[in-house]
């Protein structure tokens, strides 16, 4: 394989296997079938359903009730009431039933003939996505006119698609779009050219299943007139303008598409009109542009991002693969998460079905993985739209704590949509009844803030949501706090009368996101808390000194406090272990003991089907093993990852063992279901295993897969955002650099050797070897300047 380039020497077989391109608006997975195209299409802001203008109160008591039969054991009243707690999203107007989360929709299948006359299989067929440049290319011969390419990409600088057919002239076919939504279409010719108009409506109803059963749900539509402002209280309108023209090379189709979202407390835009102007004139601005001009436009914006990290991990069949999935995760995130995305790095911009391919509510469940990756893959400046969300979804959760609980501050319930629905939702008390997801949603912003990030964002999240965690917490039986109400999302707990609940008190994800929330707030307030930190500030350190610890019993990390235990007895959760990663809570230098336990936990539960068994769960598994020094397990991970569990595009697919049946959840006939979040937040696992940030300490190399004996990686970015690049050579560390940006002490973590420390200027700088390395590993530590670039080279 060519590095950057993912080559496949078939069609898309299913939508898994697709390539995929976006500009953080638009998403397009190209299917590559030779002479006639398949384009889906997808918008990040085209949901069902519309802003929620109320919400629901809990009954006066509720609450109370509920943690006193937590803390009676009393399992089965425990149950009663925190399904008590749930309740359906009040209906919209437009709604004749209660609702629930609304789901992100697909806007259809746009096909385009473009060499009509082309044989199903061409001699020299294949199909290539160009990582480096974003740009899915499909050749292959024409016979005796010698052969032709298609170039599909879609471009943030002129906000469409184009698909350029560079070979032998036909006449011009016109363009066909299968959308699954009521919709009106206009073809005509004009010009020379010929146009095709779509315009339609979203569903007003058309629920993510909070159950994640995946049972089938209603989809209804809308038939109200708009406002005089030409908006409707759900079912968003949507408008595609696409044109189709001859070129001196050959032909070429430039699309563009808008829904209607205004903001997610807005009314959003029901009269497609608007719409269709402004997709058309994003499309005649493009048109007054040859192809090479907007690929050139295109290509300088993606590489300017893309350009920033490199890793080469050399030519070897599955180094070269773990390779390309890493640029696949790095390309993805660009594509999906732009200043202007709504919905960043969740995968939505590609829900081609209606069971959108976004990934497992669970896995995402606090956030997910992939806005953690933005910074240290150097892409922090598309941060912004993930601060965005945090924010909406404060205040939102604001709302939630108040009516639901009776508590201060801010808190989410669950994987939340685009009107930022946060209350506790209806479906298993486990999953709905989790009310820690906001801890999790605003986690990258306290990395984003120590790479240089927006500090004042982190704090204003931070703060809502300690606040609620203060109110959460009560005294346990030995007088440590513990989080109340809790739960282990994706496990049912067993109390301590031998009954199933959803809901006890202080499971250890939860303890270890509360924990991590605590200290983050008091890291951004600093040593001079303002006075609206003052007061808070001083009983988050209280809340710390005496929250409870994690629940270690027979040498390994337990998932609830002793009285509770998982009622599959925890086989395969990895959630317990969030304080290793994605957390830096637990680690050797802070906890030996507690790290130990969390090793054999992992080591034991590791081989079962759990979290841990298929899309972003794998990627955790990943992260989980490279922080806990196991390079095997590390290579073990990787072959699921990047061998059996993902496509021919190197999508990760819903299940590692998944077969080309359609799953559980998808669309009839579908076939195996795409899981972006997990390819997304790849980059960010590999990653781990060369350069770690644990207790201020920077690991180089510390869980080297011996699949990749040899290589180098740039650009990778730790807290300070300093820049960090290093090659190694038959398992060991040649050479290092780091590029700081601030004045800092910098604590590195080396395999133990002798190493010189050089500035830029080739001195020698004073470096100081300190105590408290791991065995075989060695701690150095020296002064850096901003602005200076040091070396660190073996001898």
């Amino acid at each position: 394989m060519d590095r950057y380039r993912i080559e496949v020497a078939r069609p898309a077989a299913s939508p898994a296997d697709a390539f995929l391109l976006g500009n953080g608006n638009l998403g397009v997975a190209v299917h590559g079938a030779p002479g006639t195209e398949t384009l889906d299409l997808g918008l990040d802001t085209l949901w069902s359903g519309g802003p929620l203008h109320a919400t629901p109160r809990r009954a006066p008591g509720l609450v109370e009730a509920l943690r006193a039969a937590i803390v009676a054991g009393n399992s089965p009243r425990t149950e009663q009431l925190a399904r008590a707690m749930q309740h359906p999203v009040p209906p919209t107007p437009a709604l004749q039933q209660d609702g629930r989360r609304d789901s992100p929709q697909p806007l259809g299948s746009l096909r385009w003939g473009y060499a009509p006359d082309v044989a199903d299989a061409p001699h020299g067929y294949s199909r290539v996505l160009d990582l480096s440049r974003a740009i899915a290319t499909t050749r292959f011969g024409t016979g005796r006119r010698g052969t032709g390419q298609l170039d599909c990409f879609v471009s943030a600088p002129d906000h469409v698609l184009l698909a350029d057919w560079m070979g032998a002239a036909h006449e011009l076919v016109a363009p066909e779009f299968d959308c699954p939504h009521p919709c009106e279409r206009q073809l005509r010719r004009r010009g020379g050219r010929i146009w095709l108009t779509v315009a339609g409506r979203a569903p007003v109803e058309a629920p993510a299943d909070p159950s994640y059963a995946r049972r089938a749900t209603a989809v209804h539509y809308g038939t109200d007139a708009p406002d005089g402002e030409g908006r409707v209280p759900a079912g968003m309108a949507f408008a595609l303008v696409v044109a189709v023209e001859t070129t001196a090379s050959g032909s070429r189709l430039v699309a563009a598409a808008r829904d209607g979202f205004l903001g997610w407390q807005t009314n959003p835009i029901g009269d497609p009109g608007p719409l269709v102007r402004a997709a058309r004139q994003q499309v005649d601005a493009a048109l007054a542009m040859d192809s090479e001009l907007l690929a050139r436009r295109h290509v300088a914006d993606h590489a300017a991002l893309f350009d920033r990290v490199d890793l080469d991990l050399g030519a070897g069949d599955g180094a070269a693969r773990d390779e390309l999935a890493f640029h696949l995760g790095r390309s993805l995130l660009i594509a999906s998460t732009r200043r202007t995305s709504s919905m960043p790095t969740s995968g939505s911009l590609w829900a081609t079905t209606r069971s959108a391919d976004t990934g497992d509510a669970l896995e995402r469940s606090g956030g997910g993985l992939a806005p953690l990756a933005l910074d240290v893959v150097g892409l922090g400046e598309l941060m912004g739209p993930v601060e965005q969300a945090a924010g909406e979804l404060v205040t939102a959760g604001r709302a939630t704590a108040a009516n639901s609980y009776g508590f201060a501050g801010a808190c989410v319930h669950g994987t939340p949509d685009i009107w930022r629905h946060g209350a506790p939702g209806e479906g298993p008390t486990d999953q709905a009844n989790w009310p820690s997801a906001l801890l999790g949603l605003i986690a990258p912003l306290y990395r984003h803030a120590a790479h240089g990030g927006d500090r004042g964002a982190a704090l204003e999240a931070h703060r809502a949501a300690v606040e609620f965690v203060l109110d959460q917490l009560i005294n346990g039986p030995d007088g440590a706090l513990l989080p109340c109400p809790s739960t282990l999302p994706g496990s049912l707990c067993l109390g301590p009368d031998g009954r199933l609940a959803g809901v006890g008190a202080g499971s250890s994800f939860d303890l270890s996101l509360v924990r991590q929330s605590l200290e983050h707030y008091v890291e951004l307030v600093g040593a001079r808390p303002g006075s609206a930190d003052a007061a808070m500030v001083a009983r988050a350190h209280a809340a710390l000194a005496g929250l409870a610890p994690l629940p270690v019993r027979a040498g390994r990390l337990r998932d609830w406090p002793r009285g509770r235990r998982p009622a599959d007895g925890g086989a395969g959760l990895l959630r317990s272990l969030h304080g290793v990663f994605p957390g830096e809570g637990i680690s050797r230098r802070r906890d030996p003991e507690l790290f130990d336990a969390a090793r054999r936990t992992f080591i034991a539960r590791t081989g079962s089907h759990g979290d841990g068994a298929w899309g972003e769960g794998l990627v955790r598994r990943l992260g989980l093993a490279a922080r806990l020094r196991l390079p095997d397990e590390a290579a073990s991970v990787l072959d699921e990852l990047v061998g059996g569990g993902s496509s021919a595009s190197l999508l990760a697919l819903r299940d590692a063992g998944a077969d080309s049946d359609a799953g559980a959840g998808s669309d009839a006939g579908a076939g195996p279901r795409r899981l972006l979040p997990a390819a997304m937040a790849l980059s960010w696992a590999m990653v781990e295993l060369l350069v770690q940030v644990a207790d201020g300490v920077v690991a180089l190399l510390p869980t080297l897969p011996a699949r990749w004996p040899d290589g180098r990686v740039a650009g990778v970015r730790v807290p300070g955002d300093h820049s960090i690049a290093l090659s190694w050579r038959g398992g060991a560390l040649r050479e290092a650099t780091v590029a700081a940006r601030r004045d800092d002490v910098l604590a590195l973590d080396l395999p133990r050797g002798e190493f010189t420390v050089r500035d830029a200027a080739g001195a020698a700088v004073d470096a100081t070897r300190v105590g408290g390395s791991d065995p075989g590993r060695m701690l150095v530590s020296f002064p850096a300047s901003r602005g200076q670039t040091y070396t660190v080279s073996a001898l």
